[in-house]
């Protein structure tokens, strides 16, 4: 039994070469793919995670730029109200 085991060794060995080589590079795709998947799941995290700080920044802006908007429209009405009071003071009923 042992002699037919090491003949089927020796009459075989390329296939049996060829087997454990194909394992070993099926484990080394795997762990390849298995990495790759976890940076794309990382970059996925991390853009995720810059938009929400890009959407709060804006959030920020839209609302600074409401109240300067509020404020010139307040200006505005500020400045005709002096207009008026001038024109009124310089034209006399």
């Amino acid at each position: 039994m042992v002699e037919q085991s090491k003949s089927f060794i020796a009459k075989n060995w390329g296939i049996i070469l060829w087997v454990i080589l194909a394992i070993f590079a099926a484990g080394g795709l795997h762990s390849e793919f298995r990495l790759q998947q976890t940076t794309q799941n990382a970059k996925y995290d991390e853009l995720k995670q810059d938009i929400s700080v890009l959407h709060r920044r804006l959030s920020k802006k839209v609302e600074i730029l409401e109240k300067q908007e509020k404020r010139i429209e307040e200006l505005e009405k500020h400045i005709s109200w002096e207009r008026g009071v001038s024109y009124g003071r310089s034209h006399p009923k």
